[in-house]
Parts: C-alpha cells; sequence; structure tokens
C-alpha cells in the first residue's frame, strides 16, 4: 500500500485531537500522523503503541472512510481494540537497576528511572487483582508513588501536553490503591492489638471492623474496575510506548542553543534542593503540628526517592544516608497513620452513638471497647511525637553531611 498523505485540513484536525481527545483517539491519530511523515509500519506502530497489524488496520479503514474513524466507536469496535491491545500488552522482565550514567542526559536518564519504576509496578499487578497477599497492592502502590515523584523531578524535561495523560493515570491508580491499602494497614493494626486481648473481649471491636470492611469491599471493587478498564489499559499502552522511544515527547530547544544538561551537573543541584526542603523545618519543630509533620514526612520522601533514583550513579556513602531518612519516614509515618486513625475512630463514634438510639435500651451496644481502643491509639500517638526529636537530631548530625558531600562527589 502506498504511503498515506493527509491533506492539509486533515492534517490540522488530527493534530488538534492528540491534545483534547481520549487517549483511544489520541493513539489513532498519532498513527495517522507518523504514517503521514513516511514512516514505515513497524516504527509507526511502536511509537503509536499498537501491533503492526492493528496499524494497518487504522490505514486502511482511514483509506476508506477518512476522518469517520475518529467518531464514537460502535461496541463491536471496542471489544476488538480491547483484544488487539491485550495481546499485544506483556509484562517485560524487570531490570535490577535503571541503568543510568553520569553522561545521561536528563531527560533520558528520567526514562530509565520512569521504565524501571514502571516495570516494578506491572509485576505486582496480577497479585494486587488476586488480592491474596496484601504486600502486593502495597508494592504496586510504592511503585505508583515512585514514578509520580520521579515525573515531579524529569517531567520538566518533557512536553506538558505528552506527560499530562500518564501523570493522571498514576495519580487515578495511585488514589485507588491508597484507599485499600490504608483501610488494609488499619484493619490490620486492630487485628494486632485485639490479638494482645482476652478471647471474650476480642469481639468488643466488631462494629468498627465492620464498618471498614464494608468500605474497604468498596474501594476494592472499585480498584479492580480501574484496572479492568479500557482507560487503564490505553493508559499503560501508550505510556510504554513513551518510555522505550528515546527522544519522544521533548521539549524542542531553539536553533543554536545547547542541549539539555546531563545527570553528572543536574543530580547535585536536585538532591541538595531536596535536603534543603527538608532542613527548613528545623526552625518549627519544637512547636510543630500534626499537619506540619507530615509535610516533613512528604519532604523526607522525595529526599530519598531523589537519592534513590540517582544511586548508581552516587557514592555507596548515599546507601547511608537512605537508610537513615528511611527510619525517620518510617517514624513520621507511623505517626501520621496514629493521627489519622484517632481522627477516623472519633468520627466513627460519633456517627455510630447516633445510630444506636433507634435499638431499645437494652439492646444497644457499649462503645467502651472502641473508646479504649482510641485511647490506645492516641497514647501511641503520643509516645512516637515525644520521640521525634531524638532522631531528628541524630539525622541532623555533621557527619552525615559530609557523608552526602563524599556520595555526590564521585560524580
Amino acid at each position: 500500500m502506498s504511503n498515506l498523505i493527509l491533506k492539509s485540513e486533515e492534517r490540522e484536525q488530527i493534530e488538534a485531537m492528540l491534545s483534547t481527545s481520549p487517549i483511544a483517539i489520541q493513539r489513532r491519530a498519532r498513527l495517522l500522523l507518523l504514517y503521514d511523515e513516511g514512516f514505515p509500519t513497524q516504527a509507526a506502530s511502536h511509537q503509536a503503541g499498537y501491533s503492526s497489524s492493528r496499524a494497518r488496520y487504522w490505514k486502511r479503514q482511514f483509506s476508506i472512510r477518512g476522518m469517520e474513524i475518529f467518531q464514537k466507536r460502535t461496541q463491536e469496535n471496542h471489544a476488538e481494540e480491547s483484544r488487539d491491545n491485550i495481546k499485544e500488552f506483556t509484562v517485560p522482565s524487570s531490570p535490577s537497576q535503571p541503568g543510568i550514567l553520569p553522561d545521561d542526559l536528563m531527560c533520558e536518564a528520567g526514562r530509565k528511572i520512569l521504565h524501571f519504576h514502571y516495570l516494578e509496578m506491572l509485576k505486582h499487578e496480577a497479585g494486587t487483582i488476586a488480592g491474596e497477599d496484601i504486600e502486593e497492592l502495597h508494592d504496586m502502590r510504592v511503585a505508583t508513588r515512585r514514578l509520580r515523584a520521579a515525573f515531579s523531578i524529569f517531567g520538566g524535561f518533557f512536553a506538558a501536553k505528552t506527560i499530562r495523560p500518564f501523570l493522571q493515570g498514576l495519580k487515578t491508580t495511585g488514589r485507588m490503591l491508597g484507599e485499600v491499602r490504608d483501610l488494609d494497614v488499619s484493619m490490620e493494626k486492630v487485628r494486632t492489638f485485639l490479638n494482645h486481648l482476652p478471647a471474650e473481649q476480642q469481639t468488643g471491636l466488631d462494629p468498627l471492623l465492620d464498618n471498614w470492611n464494608s468500605t474497604l469491599e468498596q474501594s476494592r471493587m472499585g480498584l479492580l474496575s480501574h484496572l479492568n478498564s479500557q482507560e487503564y489499559l490505553d493508559f499503560k499502552s501508550n505510556f510504554s510506548v513513551f518510555l522505550q522511544t528515546p527522544g519522544m515527547g521533548l521539549i524542542k530547544t531553539k536553533r543554536g542553543a545547547p542541549m539539555q544538561t546531563t545527570t553528572r551537573f543536574l543530580a547535585p543541584t536536585l538532591i541538595y534542593t531536596r535536603l534543603a526542603s527538608v532542613m527548613a523545618f528545623d526552625s518549627i519543630l519544637t512547636t510543630a503540628s500534626y499537619a506540619q509533620l507530615h509535610a516533613l514526612r512528604i519532604e523526607f520522601k522525595k529526599f530519598r526517592y531523589t537519592l534513590e533514583f540517582f544511586r548508581e550513579v552516587l557514592g555507596v556513602e548515599s546507601q547511608v544516608i537512605i537508610n537513615e531518612i528511611k527510619k525517620l519516614q518510617d517514624h513520621l509515618g507511623e505517626l501520621n497513620d496514629a493521627n489519622v486513625a484517632c481522627q477516623t475512630i472519633t468520627r466513627f463514634l460519633k456517627k455510630w452513638d447516633k445510630s444506636q438510639i433507634v435499638f431499645p435500651l437494652q439492646e444497644r451496644l457499649s462503645p467502651e471497647p472502641v473508646v479504649n481502643y482510641l485511647a490506645y491509639r492516641y497514647a501511641e500517638r503520643y509516645q512516637l511525637m515525644i520521640t521525634f526529636s531524638e532522631k531528628w537530631q541524630q539525622f541532623t548530625n555533621t557527619e552525615l553531611r559530609q557523608s552526602l558531600a563524599k556520595a555526590i562527589g564521585s560524580l
């Protein structure tokens, strides 16, 4: 078949679809534009995220139907495309590390890091759907968080309209994973608490567990629906193409302007910027609120992820610092979990107390077991709060900063 040639008005309409249309239409538009630029089927299909046979199908359909192929799909076409996408989408084996080099352009170093954590996300997808091991869901959620953190560092080296759909896809997926994971953790903490009570007292928190379990089931059904949706499949297919196509989505430089800088020269600035964001909290820690301590936890997470992203090109000292950050991050994470639990249980007690009014006096349940558990979480929150200062002092010592300088000096 001869090369596809678009009329000028057709090309203008199709180019407009790249930023305003649903993902499936964007892919179709991208394919035809690549054909119009003279790309052979193998290259055009790869960049657009189709199998070769599917690419030829849409090329042929455009020759027959023209711009009608961008109109709303029938159920038959939708099902056919879904099957093609599923057959072409496989999970590659995950490398042991991203493989970045000091002289990689920042955009391509970012692409390698994004690809590495994307494969980590996919690796735990099947286990998340099966739901037999909650750690599978946890690991998938961590991977989505790292992907979003990587975009916060490397996103500026790509065109915003290119990466916007990927960020949205990760945000949606991460939110749904988070809802399920947070409830899993909350219920697991309740069960741990109950295991230390006499057997006759272990049913006292059933109303709380029943309430959380009902919410968990709803959240899990929403997650499964999302992971099996065409929208999510399109996201994965398009993201895979972006991650495996060097040069795709880059911001074009002006004629005569230098190329983007390399990892060797920009990583130190990014790392020290993250450290500065953490150390800014030093002046408020003595009177910090729970919200401020949670914000510090987020900055620690960003700092840790940045070091982990560049760990391959840093000195061995970086691992020591990562380990120290993890200790504080975990401590603040437990503190935030306890604080959220106190708020959640308090709200539950208020609603539950009102719901008891419909029962006869003698049949109303005592809130004492739930109140006792609330007191337990308050005590836990207090203990984590007053012990944080000591860990902070260990982190801010001179030796740790010297180790960081040595690690960066390896670049």
